[in-house]
């Protein structure tokens, strides 16, 4: 990953560093020997001479970079539901997974209902996740439907089968002042200066539950866009109630979120697949 400070490479500023203290070093030196001043003196005050000269912008330039590396942190941590881990260590329970209505019904099981299949939903999934779907959607995969009607387990389902991604699961956005991270989760992260995939996004997937909650909040064509100029093999897996998606006034910002996307719809009265 790369660290930038002050848009300049840190390499470069310790280059600069060690230049201007070799350059007043040798100067030292040479009024020396001009005084007459030679031998093992003469080595210990160019090197005292140094080393007094470069601790301190060294010390700085350090001192900024960790504060710089510390707030880019704090500024990551405040957008996120869980740490970004591998998909498979994720617990889907603590990024928006509830128990559905077909759960309910399904299950006496209180603590891990099964999932309950909607072969058409699951399949037309499965395909949306695919390098040459997503080639198509600008990486975005959009299941929307009735509220409480299982679109995040399901979305769960076919996140958990994708191989070698971490997620990184926005939080919701909160009710802060609008200078704070937390306001605008999608902003923050496209704001961040270090980028939080190695690999340009394939080793990723951008989790956003109730994107409609995100509305006016950051989640708009422009910052989709931006998400996929900067991680370019990305994959941004969305929920959205159908009723609110149906009502977006912004027509481009509704057909990058739609149109795509017809067979993504989940309601609580569809057939489910039943086993056994």
């Amino acid at each position: 990953m790369v660290l930038v400070f002050s848009r300049v490479r840190r390499s470069d500023v310790v280059l600069a560093v060690v230049a201007g203290v070799a350059l007043l070093g040798g100067t030292v030196l040479t009024i020396a020997s001009k005084l007459g001043i030679s031998g093992p003196i003469l080595i210990g005050v160019g090197i005292l001479t140094a080393a007094a000269a470069g601790v301190r912008p060294l010390w700085n330039l350090f001192s900024g970079l960790r504060s710089q590396q510390t707030k880019e942190h704090d500024r990551l941590e405040a957008i996120l539901r869980v740490p970004i881990v591998p998909v498979e260590d994720v617990d889907p329970f603590q990024i928006g997974v509830f128990r559905s209505v077909l759960a309910e019904r399904e299950s006496s099981d209180q603590t891990a209902p099964p999932y309950i299949r909607r072969r058409r939903v699951d399949d037309s999934l499965q395909r949306a996740f695919a390098e040459s779907s997503l080639r198509q959607t600008r990486r975005l995969v959009v299941l929307r439907g009735d509220p409480k009607a299982g679109k995040t387990r399901t979305l769960w389902e076919a996140v958990k089968k994708l191989e070698g991604r971490k997620l990184l699961a926005l939080a919701p956005p909160a009710q802060v002042g609008e200078d704070e991270p937390a306001y605008a989760p999608l902003s923050t992260l496209l704001g961040l200066e270090r980028p939080v995939s190695d690999g340009k996004g394939r080793d990723l997937v951008v989790w956003i539950d109730d994107a409609q909650n995100h509305l006016q909040r950051g989640l708009t064509r422009d910052n989709l866009r931006r998400l996929e100029e900067r991680y370019p093999e990305v994959a941004v897996a969305m929920t959205i109630h159908g009723y609110v998606l149906d009502g977006i006034q912004d027509v481009p910002l509704h057909a990058l979120l739609r149109q795509p996307f017809d067979d993504l719809l989940l309601t609580a009265t569809q057939p489910v697949e039943r086993s056994g």
